[in-house]
């Protein structure tokens, strides 16, 4: 236990100390990884790709499995 916590200390009191305690360490990590530089690995998606949109025309029977509709897939159920 820390000098923060002592025995004298009620459960209640043990354990907004630790709460307190772990904040500021988590405030102290937070303020360190903010001042590292980001590195992308290798193999990371890439969320700034377009959406997988097949072209032409859908085939025979197709039916969009957001709307429910068959024929041509609407770019308003996206």
């Amino acid at each position: 236990m820390s000098a923060a916590i002592d025995s004298a200390m009620s459960e209640e009191e043990k354990i907004k100390a630790m709460m307190k305690m772990q904040d500021a360490q988590w405030q102290n990590q937070q303020e360190n990884m903010s001042h590292d530089q980001r590195i992308n690995i290798a193999g990371s998606k890439n969320f700034s790709k377009k959406a997988n949109v097949p072209e032409g025309e859908p085939p025979h029977g197709y039916v969009c499995f957001r709307c429910g509709q068959k024929g041509e897939p609407s770019l308003r159920s996206i």
